[in-house]
């Protein structure tokens, strides 16, 4: 591996994880403010129900493009362009499906104000196929730096509307207008980074490759996102809202942030490997760094944790 490449990942290493220091400090303070002022812990159970379907719905909706993108590199501007209005039409397609089945699934739960949350929520679908395609050229030339700047603008919004609307008195909805408001600023910043715009041109021959790839390799990341998800559904379901609440403020207070520092190395690592394939020696050596750094990382957060956790909840 050339120095060059190392100094790439080591960099957008660094990089990804100030952006995901940032994010997890401004979701654990987001969290534990408006569950204390303004939020009762059943209408954070009623945003669980929604906000936790969208994992799973996300990855689904896009199928494995960005992926594909990623991994296969040398797309003309007609497969890129194909690629942008295929993602595009899934998301919007997505939407569509969603705000037919809104009123059943506020049934299913016994909430009626779920209806109106999952269509608004679901409209994340279609703000994300707006940067997605530019996004995975980031990864794909390993530019951490400029994604890490519009990830801390974005949570930046996303805190400062949550916390606004919380304060405001709107309930349940500030845990879905603080999304929404870091997917519009992921819409503008990352294609203003990566000046790429789409072209009038669609050849479904041309993508079928890429189409595959990305269902292989989205595959597995959709059922974790369904199975790891699916107890937020069956603890609303048979326990209502307020024991989701607190359920989840549980999951989010202490596991979160490992989830967080862990996705500094994911988020790094599928590029980073892109760029080094068909070279074992150099895949083999990143990947151990890889494990080492992660390692380091969650083990010291889970010391920190079992000796604080109990004065700091």
């Amino acid at each position: 591996m050339s120095d060059h490449v190392r100094h790439k990942i080591n960099r957008g290493l660094a990089w990804v994880g100030m952006a995901a220091s940032l994010v997890a400090v401004l979701d654990l303070v987001g969290t534990l403010l408006i569950l204390r002022f303004w939020a009762t812990q059943a209408e954070y159970g009623i945003a669980t129900a929604v906000v936790s379907m969208f994992g799973a719905l996300e990855l689904a909706s896009e199928l494995g493009i960005a992926a594909a993108i990623v991994a296969r590199r040398g797309h003309s501007q007609r497969q890129l362009s194909t690629l942008f209005w295929l993602n595009l039409m899934l998301g919007c397609g997505m939407f569509a499906a969603l705000w037919v089945i809104a009123p059943y699934f506020a049934r299913l739960h016994g909430e009626p104000v779920i209806t109106d949350l999952v269509r608004l929520f679901g409209l994340m679908l279609v703000f994300r196929t707006g940067y997605a395609t530019h996004q995975a050229l980031l990864k794909r030339e390993l530019r951490f730096k400029e994604m890490s700047l519009v990830r801390m603008v974005a949570n930046l919004a996303e805190f400062g509307t949550k916390m606004g609307t919380a304060a405001a008195g709107m309930g349940v909805w500030c845990f879905v207008l603080g999304p929404l408001a870091r997917q519009l600023v992921y819409a503008v910043g990352v294609p203003l980074y990566y000046r790429w715009w789409p072209s009038l041109q669609f050849s479904w021959r041309e993508v079928v490759d890429d189409v595959k790839f990305g269902l292989r390799s989205s595959g597995g990341e959709v059922l974790y996102q369904v199975y790891s998800n699916l107890d937020y559904q069956v603890v609303s379901y048979f326990f209502g809202s307020a024991a989701l609440g607190l359920y989840r403020a549980a999951y989010e207070l202490v596991l979160e942030p490992v989830r967080f520092m862990s996705g500094v190395i994911t988020g790094v690592a599928f590029p980073a490997f892109a760029t080094l394939r068909g070279n074992a020696e150099a895949v083999i050596d990143q990947f151990l760094r890889f494990t080492r750094q992660n390692l380091m990382v969650v083990l010291s957060f889970v010391a920190v944790l079992v000796v604080a956790a109990p004065d700091a909840l």
